[in-house]
């Protein structure tokens, strides 16, 4: 079996980042996000392009014998492509040089890593007639993850930040290994599902160490688990591929006429999509399933065949410490969506313009259509709005800050809520945003309202205040299994209020920060993810949004936003490094 070895050699600040913010929210509802250590792949992708200390440089042109892929668009290069990346051995580039590549069918590949697949930019076209994605890369048969059968019982080392767990039989788990973290729900959060799906809430982590009866992981814990309900660990029966990369590259999908996602990693570690220009997909541009530290950056991701239901810019499936970041997202309902157990993941600086679906402003962030998320950091978006859609349960611990949310969209015929938090949304962290377009009238926030569609309500419910659940009950049981929508369980939540941080927010209606929601002695950070100015700025002002000091608010404000607007990425924009906010160095020694 093949497999990646990692060793982190850490040199660690006294004082965590979570210590330091959690002045404005409470500790327990923050992780580490640092990119390129804490969250995206392992050292940045800049590593791995040309000039970096491990640059990939030996190309396989996929033109040139023995592949001989027609780069005219008239040949099926399926073949040649797949033939290229199988050829491919540690570190090696397959090229695509500038042309356009007509490819009839999905390239497969299901356990091969460390391989980059990268064009001369939107001038290397990947033409796709399949019926089906164009790039799937890893598993497609442990999306249950019953592996080992039961999972392996975790017995201590279950508080949040632990990297060192102790288990009945580590047999069944090997160094570099990508393992789930799980456990029965928990009613009291809650932590529940409208399918009657159990352990909804999940972290993926990777093995780096073991000995018989522990393992040490990274990262570690988000949250702290419950011995009582039965913490257990599940794992990949046959390897997880890491280190693949797809680069400087558009592909048009036109012609193609289903797939879950244009690109699709599933069980995948340390890989990205960067510069890619995904054009009308026919569902998801990109897909990441059940991935580890993995990245999208600086990619555009263009236009949908359809703008209805069923479809989106980013789907984000399962995926921990994940970085999505400086990436254009348009004319895709919704822009992100996130589902099924994301934990410790970034959605920072991205450009989503335009979500509107049926004529209205359809989600754009969507932080929750199948439960449970948790522990996400959504920052520094422009977006119409983020919203937590209560479809099949809840999501907790997200943090919301220093987006501009402007309610509208380009083709919508009227503005939305910019803050839309549905039912069973718990300890959710919304601080320092712009709320709204300034002349545009809107309400600000729907707070504790039914499922996605449906702010009408009959009654109220509340587990903190112990009033009646009504047709709750069987659902706090555990018991129901009637599905989701108008057909039950249509009360306002309270809780979703109560237990949610509302501070330094502007809007537009008040033309102010609202008196309840005033910072008072504290003071916003620049970031809840680094420690300075990202190089991918360029000389734009950063922080972008400052909701003591609004001005009028601009599209270019930040670089995804710039590139929208000017075609260009910001002025003084070079080739980025390391992020040197990193307050760990890491040594990542890949074998195979």
């Amino acid at each position: 079996m093949k497999f990646f070895r990692f060793f982190f050699a850490v040199a660690v600040l006294s004082l965590p980042a979570v210590l330091l913010r959690a002045e404005l929210i409470p500790a327990s509802r923050l992780v580490e996000w640092t990119p390129g250590l804490f969250v995206g792949v392992p050292g940045g992708i800049d590593q791995y392009l040309p000039g970096g200390t491990h640059a990939r440089t030996h190309l396989i042109d996929v033109t040139q014998a023995p592949y001989n892929a027609d780069k005219n668009g008239v040949n099926d290069c399926h073949d040649a492509i797949l033939s290229a990346i199988n050829t491919a051995r540690n570190g090696d580039v397959v090229y695509l040089p500038a042309g356009t590549y007509l490819v009839n069918s999905r390239i497969y590949l299901f356990n091969k890593g460390n391989f980059t697949i990268r064009g001369d930019g939107d001038a290397t076209v990947i033409a796709s007639h399949a019926g089906d994605s164009v790039f799937y890369f890893g598993q497609n048969t442990e999306y249950i993850w019953k592996y080992p059968s039961g999972g392996v019982a975790i017995t201590s080392g279950l508080t949040k930040g632990s990297t060192g767990l102790t288990v009945a039989d580590a047999s069944a788990f090997s160094a570099g290994q990508l393992i789930n973290i799980t456990q029965d729900n928990d009613l009291t959060l809650p932590v529940v599902n409208l399918y009657n799906v159990k352990r909804v809430r999940n972290q993926k982590s990777r093995v780096i160490s073991k000995t018989s009866s522990t393992i040490t992981i990274f990262p570690g814990l988000y949250w702290t688990l419950s011995a009582s309900l039965h913490p257990v660990i599940f794992a990949t029966q046959y390897g997880s591929p890491a280190g693949i990369g797809i680069e400087d590259l558009k592909i048009d999908g036109s012609n193609t006429i289903s797939g879950p996602g244009t690109i699709l990693f599933e069980e995948c570690m340390d890989s990205w999509v960067k510069n890619v220009h995904v054009y009308n997909s026919s569902n998801y541009h990109v897909y990441f399933k059940d991935c580890l530290q993995s990245e999208i950056r600086h990619c555009n991701l263009d236009q949908l065949q359809d703008q209805g239901s069923n479809g989106g810019g980013v789907l984000s499936e399962g995926n921990s410490a994940c970085l999505f970041e400086d990436n254009i997202i348009y004319k895709a309902f919704p822009s992100v969506e996130m589902n099924l157990g994301c934990s410790g993941n970034v959605f920072a600086y991205n450009f989503c313009l335009d979500s509107t679906s049926y004529g209205m402003v359809g989600a754009s962030i969507d932080t929750n259509h199948a439960s449970h998320n948790s522990y996400n950091l959504y920052e520094g978006n422009i977006a119409a709005n983020v919203e937590c859609d209560g479809w099949s349960g809840g999501a907790s611990e997200d943090t919301i800050f220093r987006n501009w949310l402007t309610s509208t969209s380009p083709r919508a015929t009227g503005p939305r809520q910019p803050m839309m938090l549905k039912r069973f949304t718990r300890n959710y962290n919304v601080v320092g945003n712009i709320l709204g377009t300034t002349g545009v009238s809107c309400a600000t926030y729907s707070i504790g309202s039914p499922n996605i569609g449906n702010d009408s309500y009959t009654g109220t419910a509340s587990l903190i205040n112990s009033s009646p659940w009504a047709s709750w009950t069987g659902y706090v049981a555990g018991t129901y299994s009637g599905g989701s929508g108008t057909g039950g369980f249509e009360e306002k939540d309270l809780d979703v209020q109560t237990t949610t941080v509302f501070k330094g927010n502007y809007n537009t209606q008040d033309a102010a920060i609202p008196a309840g929601e005033a910072l008072g002695s504290d003071t916003l950070p620049n970031s809840f993810c680094r420690t300075t100015k990202p190089a991918f700025f360029g000389s734009l002002t950063w922080p972008a949004f400052d909701p003591t000091n609004v001005g009028t608010p601009s599209y270019d404000q930040i670089p995804a936003g710039y590139r929208y607007v000017h075609g260009i990425d910001p002025p003084g924009v070079g080739t980025a490094q390391m992020p040197s906010n990193a307050k760990t160095q890491i040594a990542v020694f890949f074998s195979r």
